[in-house]
């Protein structure tokens, strides 16, 4: 499980209070999504699939350049 290693003081916490934190985590985050599809469609007066489109590749494209940079960072430091 990837929650300890985050956040450490959570560590100590019951095992059933770091599922409820990571379901409750994911459900504001998909709620932010939503929101998000939202306003780029009325934004921009587009339909929902290319706001959704845009939204989910804004996403991809963000998370590979964390993983990149993060890859970049651990050769540096090794």
């Amino acid at each position: 499980m990837l929650l300890p290693i985050l956040l450490p003081p959570l560590a100590s916490l019951p095992q059933f209070t770091m599922y409820a934190i990571a379901i409750i985590n994911l459900l504001i985050v998909l709620w932010g999504v939503a929101i998000w599809i939202f306003a780029v469609k009325h934004a921009r007066n587009i339909p929902m699939r290319d706001a959704l489109s845009t939204v989910a590749g804004s996403i991809v494209v963000g998370w590979l350049l964390i993983w990149g940079l993060a890859y970049t960072l651990s050769d540096i430091v090794n």
